[in-house]
């Protein structure tokens, strides 16, 4: 049987803001939809974060203010937490994790635990748990509760949670023959 002719689609689309600007005065390095699927993501190397309304490419001019992206044109990964409400958005940004407020665009938290720059994270809805990977060779698992990113108060109360998958690996008892 015939699978019949495959057509393959190009979508061109030139998000701006509705002055004409370009998307970002840098290059994008990560994209990354909103479960809703209304609206998307991008990071950029102009360490900006913007939230665009899919339908209409615009801007919807959310305020994140200055997101360090240090890792001038690599690829970051964002996660996007699809469980809780409000949602959150985590941005890899230097050794850190920034949790903000999808909608309004306030920063909620810092997640420290990583000794050298994060390149990744993904949201596990299921588990209501962060993981991220960084260039330190480790990957962390952090939990998410809602109350526990609303009610911190310390900058740095969210800790990674122990994993016995991502424990340490060498010891010095090795040494002693």
């Amino acid at each position: 049987p015939s699978l019949g002719k495959q057509h393959l689609r190009t979508f061109k689309y030139s998000f701006e803001y509705s002055s004409g600007c370009v998307a970002h005065n840098g290059s994008i390095n990560s994209l990354c939809f909103l479960p809703d699927g209304l609206h998307l993501l991008s990071f950029g190397t102009d360490h900006r974060l913007r939230l665009w309304n899919v339908y209409s490419f615009k801007n919807t001019l959310v305020n994140y203010g200055k997101v360090k992206n240090p890792g001038g044109k690599k690829h970051c990964q964002l996660a996007v937490s699809s469980c809780q409400n409000p949602g959150y958005v985590f941005v890899p940004s230097t050794s850190s994790i920034q949790v903000f407020d999808i909608h309004c665009g306030t920063k909620v938290k810092q997640l420290k635990g990583h000794f050298s720059f994060v390149n990744c994270c993904v949201f596990n809805s299921n588990e209501r748990e962060l993981l991220s990977g960084s260039a330190d060779c480790n990957i962390l698992v952090w939990d998410s509760k809602p109350s526990t990113l609303d009610t911190a108060a310390e900058e740095n109360d969210l800790q990674p949670r122990s994993n016995p998958f991502f424990g340490d690996t060498w010891s010095d008892d090795d040494m002693d023959d």
